[in-house]
């Protein structure tokens, strides 16, 4: 398990004073707001009362360095002995029954470096007083609010841009029935325009032929007569 990381002094700060700001504010508060009302306090310390914080940012960014130091190491010293443990034989020796089990010791170590970091964890935590506890579990319970205000944060969001994409659907929808309903009410109008040409077309062709004159007409027939305009 890699070292944890060293904290900040806001973050010192926001361990000892969170549950109290969220206490104060009361139950309708939410994380953000005793958040913002945490960040404002630590801008308005002076020098004096934020130099303890700052001291023990150092301390931890100290402790941070020799716990990656040792872990490095022992990483390093693992790396080499599984390499020594588990490297191919020479061309002149022959693989005996510890070679071939590589894999179940392999297994086995594991089991135990699991074992071990368990009891370790009960260990450390055994050793804590019962005021350090306290202050893991607030600060524990303030980063699961965080992130559970994140995530409601997200959703609404979510939730607004799936009613707008909602809204715009249903205006779409509107405006294609509505000229559905429009075409639908012209129909009666292409009914009589689709009727009327044939009978222009016929009109055409009739009056094509007469200028043709494929037959002779008499000026004396029976075709009615132009009159002179009154």
């Amino acid at each position: 398990m890699p070292p944890k990381r060293g904290r900040s002094a806001f973050m010192f700060y926001q361990s000892d004073h969170l549950g109290d700001i969220k206490r104060g504010l009361g139950p309708g508060a939410s994380i953000g707001d005793a958040m913002q009302k945490l960040s404002a306090q630590w801008k308005s310390l002076s020098p004096t009362e934020n130099r303890p914080y700052f001291e023990r940012e150092e301390e931890d960014r100290q402790r941070y360095q020799r716990e990656c130091l040792v872990a490095d190491e022992a990483a390093f010293i693992a790396q080499q002995e599984r390499a020594a443990k588990y490297a191919l034989p020479a061309e002149n020796e022959e693989l005996n029954a510890s070679s071939r089990g590589g894999r179940a010791r392999m297994d086995a170590e594991r089991d135990v470096r699991e074992t071990e970091e368990r009891e370790r964890k009960e260990a450390n935590y055994n050793r804590l007083t019962p005021e350090e506890i306290k202050k893991r579990r607030a600060a524990k319970a303030a980063k699961r609010a965080e992130k559970q205000e994140r995530q409601r944060v997200r959703d609404a969001e979510e939730e607004a841009v799936a009613a707008r994409h909602r809204k715009l659907d249903k205006v779409a929808t509107k405006k294609t029935a509505d000229r559905l309903k429009y075409l639908l009410g012209q129909s009666d109008i292409f009914a009589r325009l689709k009727a009327g040409k044939p009978r222009v077309e016929e009109e055409n062709e009739k009056e094509k032929e007469d200028k043709n004159g494929d037959g002779y007409k008499s000026k004396h027939s029976l075709g009615k007569k132009k009159g002179r305009p009154k």
